[in-house]
């Protein structure tokens, strides 16, 4: 038996290898009980398709579901779940959970080795009708073929050769939206837990979880905009992984499977070492949750406090290229470092890219030096005013 349990999810997930294949899932279940079940049975199942030769087929529901379990606890779990209802035929109101139907991809009970090409071209002209964007509709299909993969990995019946029809899916990635120095004034100030403000109580009458919450987002964006990491990253950043003597911190990036070393800013510093004094005894985490686990996705406060600041306001978000996002302190961090000509090769490895290529988007942000030079010799060549008036 191998079941464990994976940060931010209540259930039970099976980890077994046959034959070299490592098999990986969520049980769906919180039960041990049952999970233990769960996987004596999906083990059998997968002696049975891959010693004895058995491939099963699997409906497109199905393996949806099982893909979306897989993701349980990652930060795209929520998106995934919204392209997989979708796919199947429906999807639910953000503010009133109301379902909407929408066209699906295949009847639910279809298998997934069954889908054709005909029906992802006639899904993908359905959306377009639906006034989906085309980065909506690339997600659904990625969703689509995440949940192909796995269910190959599995050993379930799949067909891999489709043709996907992308090419009509053209997408434009727009400005880039990174904060001024002004705009980061702004939002520190409505982030300050000791600020004043209206529905809020006198900072000595403030409830000591509701302060502690106010210092964690503040806090938490001082460290997104001074390391440029991902939520993610930095979500799970363990007191392990930090130098306080130091300011370093060291973090591996499974994303692309890198390790790297930050050099903390004197306010970044500041900021952990109070929260490393601070810190609950035998706490693990450098943000951690209400149940001493990595700090979760809901970043309510931080969003509330972007709106506070104006930085979304219609005109301005016009104005800008774009609304600020929480994302938008990794755009800002590398936008900065280009600003200031540190050359894209350092700003990637940074930012903790694969590839520099990831990284050209900041690339029109460099200072530009032809246009520094067409300046001084324009102002070479033209006449002073006391020659022009002879």
């Amino acid at each position: 038996m191998s079941l464990i349990k994976r940060p931010n999810s209540s259930s039970w997930y099976y980890l077994f290898q046959i034959q070299g294949r490592k098999y990986f899932d969520s049980t769906g279940t919180p039960k041990k009980t049952l999970a233990v079940k769960i996987e004596g049975k999906l083990r059998e199942d997968a002696i049975s398709r891959l010693v004895l030769g058995e491939v099963k087929p699997i409906a497109l529901e199905n393996a949806l579901e099982r893909y979306k379990r897989s993701k349980e606890g990652t930060p795209n779990y929520k998106n995934i779940v919204s392209y997989g209802n979708k796919l199947l035929g429906f999807k639910l109101e953000p503010k009133t959970g109301q379902r909407i139907d929408v066209t699906p991809l295949a009847p639910t009970e279809q298998y997934i080795h069954e889908i054709t090409n005909k029906q992802i071209k006639a899904l993908i002209t359905a959306r377009k009708g639906e006034k989906a964007s085309h980065w909506t509709i690339k997600h659904e299909l990625q969703t689509l073929r995440g949940a192909m993969h796995l269910a190959r990995d599995l050993g379930y019946h799949v067909n891999l050769d489709l043709n996907w029809p992308t090419k009509d899916l053209k997408t434009k990635r727009g400005r880039l939206r990174f904060l001024t120095k002004e705009e980061e004034l702004t939002l520190l100030a409505e982030l300050d837990p000791n600020r004043r403000g209206r529905g809020l109580a006198p900072v000595e009458e403030r409830q000591p979880k509701q302060l502690s919450q106010m210092q964690d987002n503040y806090d938490f964006v001082i460290a997104l905009l001074d390391t440029g990491m991902r939520y993610d990253e930095m979500a799970k950043l363990p007191w392990s992984a930090v130098d306080i003597n130091t300011g370093s911190i060291r973090i591996y990036r499974n994303k692309v499977d890198l390790a790297d070393t930050f050099h903390m800013t004197d306010r970044l510093k500041d900021v952990l070492q109070k929260r490393f004094y601070n810190r609950r005894p035998q706490a693990r985490y450098v943000f951690e949750s209400a149940n001493g686990g990595p700090r979760g996705y809901t970043a309510q406060g931080i969003r509330k406090a972007i709106d506070r600041a104006g930085l979304n306001d219609l005109d301005v978000a016009k104005e800008k290229g774009g609304k600020v996002t929480i994302h938008t302190l990794r755009h800002t961090f590398a936008s900065r470092l280009v600003q200031a000509g540190v050359s894209l090769v350092k700003v990637s490895k940074l930012l903790g890219h694969s590839s520099v290529t990831t990284t050209e988007i900041y690339a029109h942000l460099a200072p530009n030096e032809v246009s520094e030079e067409a300046v001084e010799v324009l102002n070479g060549l033209q006449a002073s005013p006391c020659e022009g008036s002879r």
